[in-house]
């Protein structure tokens, strides 16, 4: 059986962890590069659980004959960014710009030179950058991960 997996959004849940259940097994597999998995091994119509998000299961049957799309909730995390000055001490009270799922957001550093991104979806592509003059300056790319 294949099995393709999708978040909520409609994008595929490439190179991450999936959890399974079945016949009183638990085991995870990561999905490839086009987030699928060959899933092996279970008996036609046996029942499995698959999740991300322990509480968000979903349920299918097994029929080694068929491929099938499960869209799963992306986790999501909570991001910390440190921001220093080139002599390495905290740029504090510093405006940052965050763009990300075609947003732009605008977070203002703590004295330790830190601001938090709240409830970002796993995966998700992040530039941070800041704006002088109302031109992009250091431009930097991230990826929220586990």
């Amino acid at each position: 059986m294949i099995l393709s997996f999708i978040d909520t959004n409609g994008n595929q849940l490439d190179n991450l962890n999936i959890y399974f259940e079945y016949n009183n097994i638990s085991e995870s597999k990561t999905t490839d590069d086009n987030g699928k998995i060959e899933f092996a091994g279970v008996e036609d119509g046996d029942e499995i659980n698959c999740y991300l998000i322990k509480n968000k299961k979903r349920s299918f049957k097994f029929n080694d004959n068929t491929e099938l799309v499960i869209t799963l909730e992306c986790p999501v995390l909570d991001m910390r960014f440190v921001v220093a000055k080139q002599n390495g001490n905290a740029a504090t009270d510093l405006i940052v710009h965050f763009e990300y799922n075609e947003t732009i957001v605008e977070k203002q550093t703590d004295s330790t030179g830190q601001t938090t991104l709240t409830d970002i979806p796993l995966k998700t592509k992040i530039k941070a950058f800041q704006l002088f003059n109302d031109k992009e300056e250091n431009v930097e790319y991230f990826q929220c991960e586990k």
